[in-house]
């Protein structure tokens, strides 16, 4: 029988497990990473036993295991469980997706699944047609990612399995078809029951009721079920069976999905509920690691809860995580900010009363277990201290700090190409901190000590610019230097004496966006990122994610390439004024998008010739209004929300406009490079 368990708890008792479940699939990412494609016998004679994360990061950026369910999940905020259909998750994928760079393996049509699909629904081939078979061969739909992305759908209808069946059929049909279908059904269903399950195989058992018992998968289930059954202290029996009757020879397409979920279910069955023996009997292994390692993480992180994970798996993370969308206010995140979104989705599923959704955009949280934000303190020989989250702080214990010495304590607000370890997957920043914004922050120091703080923010050149040093615990900052885009930003603290064993916290830390300044596009840099996973070389802009095509500085010039875009500042930010100017040139088509919420949910002001137009992109749906024709070569934009009126060559024109919070962009659909001079923003 299905199973039917009724949810009764809290908003933050979901938002907790929520956090342990993607604690685990970010984990078990992070592990596998590094032998991704491996067979298990190269794994095993190079690093067993597998006990840690077998590379030290300067910082992970997430691959298409985690892009996939922390923006995919974004549809469900437009739509009901009664009404949400695949298309309108294609839309939504359309959407938070680069045009062929980062986010998925763009391998090719007919080579890459998520490749193939995409390309299918930009030409028109609407979901499911999209990731069928029909279409795109048996061979094609079948690998793996129909399952590595469905994590979501778990997390949003726990303990409702039938709902998580059904929304990852829906999801899964987008891009697979057949097994690979099933594959994203169970993950889903695995972490549903999970919530109230506390045994991995009577978790894979009860999922079989909600997949299609004609199918591959579920018999290979069962298959797996009967052999841990008949030989249940007998691992290595096992992973040698499955290495000879389901090796990847015995399937079609590159990475099929039931040689994988093959190693999930010897890990689930064999790894005795515990995560670190399950997380070691999937590394070992091998084949598709990093997305085995991160469905089983989830499961087992939901199952068993934040207790019970191993902090030598969680404190390396430091709670932040690196995305490859479209949206480049969005790509710098932390896991605990991302878990709250995910549980304020939940909880509408559910009916239960959530807290202020603004929290996840724009105030820390320190609520949960080694939730730091991003937090990191500057190493010095001068001074020894640590961070530890604690009754719903930030915790700084002073453990030896030399009399007028100066520390930081910080966060990322953007991030360079040096200051990441893998960026195959394309990870292109906006800043979080913008010149105009406001910081503030409340600090305890029961203790009294003799700190002086300032709130700090360091320049792209690498200065530093700070408020006054304070005693006080309530401090502001308005950062307004053109320094752009900022690295970092937190606080210096100066000790004025020695002082040892003692701690002081930090509250809260809020972030007000009212960006206002202007970029000029020449005094930008080019970043080498390396190879992307195609191994082809990766150049972006500081402060821009380029979405679509390049953009290019040379010979001092910004030029932005035909059929290009890019989108900056925010994240979440109503833009009341905004102009753009440029080199004049014949046979212009842009976008000034003063509301930018992905590649087809915008609102701009389209400059086509010698024509200007409001124009609104939804779900491809185009609308466009006529403002005027000119009769002259157009240079200029600006566009004044409080007068109601765009400027076009210093011309006037009143115009009727809604403000919506979003990042911005400009869009170049010109057959030919457009030279972009300056921009600027003011936001409030």
């Amino acid at each position: 029988m299905p199973y039917t368990g009724a949810l009764m708890t809290t908003f933050k008792e979901i938002y907790k497990r929520i956090y342990a479940s993607w604690l685990g699939k970010n984990i078990g990412i992070r592990l596998g990473a590094p032998i991704e494609s491996w067979t298990g016998t190269e794994v095993r004679k190079c690093y067993q036993p597998i006990t840690d994360y077998l590379t030290d990061y300067s910082q992970f950026a997430a691959d298409d295991d985690a892009n996939g369910p922390l923006f995919f999940a974004d549809v469900m905020k437009h739509h009901s469980i009664d009404d949400v259909k695949a298309q309108d998750m294609a839309n939504n994928l359309l959407n938070v997706v680069p045009y062929e760079k980062g986010f998925f393996w763009w391998g090719g049509k007919g080579i890459s699944t998520e490749h193939t699909a995409w390309l299918n629904l930009i030409n028109h081939v609407d979901a499911p047609l999209s990731g069928s078979c029909k279409q795109n061969t048996k061979a094609v739909s079948e690998q793996i990612g129909g399952q590595i992305f469905s994590d979501c759908w778990g997390y949003l209808a726990l303990d409702k399995p039938e709902i998580a069946t059904t929304l990852a059929e829906k999801m899964s049909s987008v891009t697979h078809d057949l097994d690979g279908i099933e594959g994203g059904k169970f993950v889903a269903v695995c972490i549903s029951l999970a919530w109230h399950h506390l045994d991995a195989r009577e978790i894979i058992t009860s999922a079989l009721t909600y997949l299609n018992p004609d199918s591959n998968y579920t018999q290979l289930i069962r298959e797996m079920l009967d052999f841990h059954l008949q030989y249940p202290n007998d691992p290595k029996k096992c992973l040698a069976y499955i290495e000879d009757k389901h090796s990847y020879d015995n399937y079609e397409g590159l990475c099929h999905i039931l040689p994988n979920t093959a190693i999930m279910l010897y890990g689930m069955l064999y790894g005795k509920n515990d995560f670190d023996l399950t997380m070691q009997l999937i590394a070992e292994a091998g084949r598709d690691t990093d997305c085995n390692l991160g469905n089983v993480g989830s499961i087992i992180g939901m199952m068993v809860g934040i207790e019970n994970i191993n902090e030598k798996w969680i404190k390396p993370i430091n709670d932040v995580i690196l995305c490859s969308s479209s949206i480049g206010t969005k790509n710098i995140t932390t896991l605990s900010k991302t878990a709250y979104q995910f549980a304020t989705l939940a909880c509408k599923l559910h009916d239960i009363p959530t807290a202020d959704e603004t929290i996840a955009r724009h105030t820390t949280d320190f609520s949960l277990p080694y939730a730091t934000n991003g937090f990191q303190i500057e190493t010095s020989r001068y001074h020894a201290c640590n961070l530890r989250v604690q009754n719903n702080q930030l915790k700084i214990c002073l453990d030896d700090i030399l009399s007028n010495q100066e520390f930081k304590l910080y966060k990322h607000s953007y991030f360079r190409p040096q200051d990441v370890y893998d960026c195959r997957y394309e990870p292109e920043f906006a800043a979080i901190i913008e010149p105009g914004d406001i910081i503030r922050c409340h600090l305890d120091n029961p203790e009294h000590l003799p700190l002086d703080i300032a709130i700090y923010i360091k320049g792209y050149s690498g200065k530093i610019y700070h408020s006054d040093f304070t005693q006080e615990t309530d401090l502001e900052y308005h950062p307004n230097t053109n320094d752009i885009p900022y690295l970092e930003y937190g606080f210096i603290i100066r000790s004025q004496n020695r002082i040892q064993r003692n701690y002081f916290t930090v509250n809260n830390f809020e972030i007000i966006k009212q960006p206002s300044y202007q970029i000029d596009f020449l005094s930008l840099t080019v970043e080498d990122w390396g190879y992307d996973i195609g191994l082809k070389q990766h150049y972006g802009i500081s402060g821009l994610r380029i979405h679509r095509g390049h953009a290019t500085i040379h010979d001092n010039q910004f030029l932005l390439d035909a059929h290009s875009e890019f989108n900056f500042s925010g994240p979440d930010v109503s833009i009341h004024n905004m102009s753009l100017s440029w080199i004049p040139q014949d046979n212009i088509h842009l976008h000034m998008c003063y509301q930018w919420h992905g590649c087809y949910d915008y609102q701009s002001i389209e400059v086509d010739h010698n024509t200007v137009y409001l124009t609104s992109n939804y779900n491809r749906i185009v609308t466009r209004k006529l403002i005027t024709c000119m009769h002259e070569t157009i240079a200029s934009i600006d566009y004044d929300y409080n007068k109601q009126a765009i400027y076009i060559n210093s011309k006037k024109f009143e115009i009727s406009l809604t403000l919506v919070p979003s990042c911005v962009a400009i869009l170049n659909e010109s057959n030919q490079p457009i030279q972009l001079l300056s921009c600027r923003i003011e936001g409030k």
